[in-house]
């Protein structure tokens, strides 16, 4: 923490021209609001992340036929299990197994296996970040501006 407030105090003293030993709630406030506005292109580029899928997803790929031959299986609950947990690799190898035991066609196995492999741009990526996420990696707070200011008056002493 010592190190993170060190690191706030000198971009207030460098880039916002903090000199007040005792700030308002206003200067605060305004402070505050000057780091953490988004408006700096973000210099992380954005990353691929797995694509989201559901029972929606996957009985889409399924056809009916092999989706009839499932509902009498007897280890249906864990594949059930295992969509709800999202366990790809898991369903990688029950869809490999039931292709194997006829149970659903072998395209229809590798359709499954492309979808959970398949890549999305990260939708939590920003395309405009502030100052604060990329210098302390994330966003400032009222109180971090306050122990920044006790932590600068310690080191005097």
């Amino acid at each position: 923490m010592k190190m993170f407030n060190a690191k706030l105090m000198d971009y207030l003293r460098d880039v916002e021209k903090f000199n007040n030993r005792n700030p308002t709630g206003v200067a605060i406030a305004a402070m505050v609001t000057k780091l953490n506005v988004a408006n700096i292109p973000n210099p992380e580029p954005q990353w691929k992340v797995l694509a989201p899928f559901n029972f929606r997803t996957l009985f889409n790929i399924i056809g009916y036929t092999s989706v009839d031959k499932l509902m009498d299986y007897q280890h249906l609950p864990h594949i059930i299990h295992d969509v709800r947990a999202g366990d790809r690799e898991a369903i990688k190898l029950w869809v490999t197994a039931l292709a194997s035991f006829g149970m659903i066609k072998g395209d229809e196995r590798d359709m499954v296996i492309t979808t959970l492999d398949k890549t999305v741009p990260d939708p939590s990526w920003k395309e405009k970040v502030s100052i604060a996420e990329i210098n302390f990696g994330r966003m400032i707070t009222d109180r971090d501006i306050c122990e920044c200011c006790r932590f600068d008056r310690e080191d005097e002493k």
